[in-house]
């Protein structure tokens, strides 16, 4: 799930210089458990505006971790921290977690909220704390939606992504491209051209052949000659397994006939995720996805690879 937990940027933890010990350790369990946090003494160097760069970091963060502790409630920087997180807060911004290690009153602003309790142990508290960022990670994630988790995962296995259109001024169809280090007919990599499907219903509605004949008519302007379908639908038109073996995979051919000969002219790669949920999993088919592109890159173009 260490993807997921990406998604919610750096966490912010507001506390005491006094709490530096606790709180570096509680830093070193997040960055373990696959968070990534704003630390002051990670993030700032001598001569940064300290109030500047503290607002920026707030105004960015997801999640805000107020340490309680004998010290901070005596600190006028927490009272500032504690302050712009909590009008984010207010307007459905970010979550404030406040973490109580010391026995000592709630500041006001999170008196109502459902603390992480340290003033026992240190693991009763680390669960809490997990849980929390996991739900919001979750939460995040599911927000986002299938098309956004995907576009991350492309750029994650491809790198950098393309854009190109077809048609005239008056009528263009734009599609999204990525890219495979295989030299093509005139280039020194080969583009595909991708389209990821979401699916709006539940239960999802599947892609069916009328789909399908719909899709090659509009990729059969293109001028790629490899094509990516990743689907949150179940793909029920006919296609070929891939040599993977993967269930997930499936192949389309697209082909042209020189009297009784047949020539593959492009090849589609559908991935059917609509049983996938797990992001790692997800990631693990589009690699392998990625794989079967740069080895039919190899077959279309021949020794242009070499």
């Amino acid at each position: 799930m260490a993807f997921t937990k990406t998604l919610l940027g750096k966490v912010f933890i507001s506390h005491s210089s006094k709490d530096k010990p606790f709180v570096r350790r509680l830093v070193s369990r997040l960055t373990k458990e696959g968070f990534r946090v704003w630390l002051d003494e990670h993030e700032l160097r001598v001569g940064d505006q300290l109030a500047e760069e503290i607002s920026k970091a707030l105004a960015s963060s997801h999640v805000v971790l107020v340490v309680v502790s004998e010290a901070s409630i005596k600190s006028r920087w927490l009272r500032f921290e504690l302050n712009k997180a909590t009008e984010r807060m207010v307007q459905g911004q970010c979550r404030v977690i406040p973490i109580v290690k010391d026995m000592v009153d709630l500041p006001a602003e999170v008196k109502g909220l459902l603390y992480a309790d340290f003033t026992r142990e240190f693991r009763f508290g680390i669960k809490s704390v997990l849980t929390a960022l996991d739900h919001e990670a979750n939460r995040r994630a599911f927000e986002r939606g299938f098309w956004s988790q995907m576009e991350m995962l492309i750029e994650r296995v491809f790198g950098a992504k393309g854009f190109a259109s077809l048609g005239s001024e008056y009528d263009t169809k734009d599609y999204n491209l990525v890219y495979i280090p295989v030299p093509s007919e005139e280039q020194d990599h080969t583009s595909v051209a991708y389209e990821i499907i979401s699916s709006y219903v539940t239960p999802a509605r599947p892609l069916s052949e009328q789909w399908w004949d719909e899709y090659r008519a509009a990729i059969e302007q293109l001028s790629e000659r490899l094509f990516l379908v990743i689907s949150e639908r179940p793909v029920e038109f006919a296609a070929e397994k891939s040599s993977t073996g993967s269930p997930y995979l499936l192949i389309k051919n697209l082909v042209t006939y020189y009297h009784t000969a047949k020539d593959i002219y492009a090849r589609v790669v559908i991935l059917d995720l609509s049983t996938v949920s797990e992001e790692e999993d997800r990631l693990f088919v589009l690699k392998q996805a990625m794989n079967l592109l740069i080895g039919f890159a190899h077959e279309l173009f021949g020794n242009r690879s070499a």
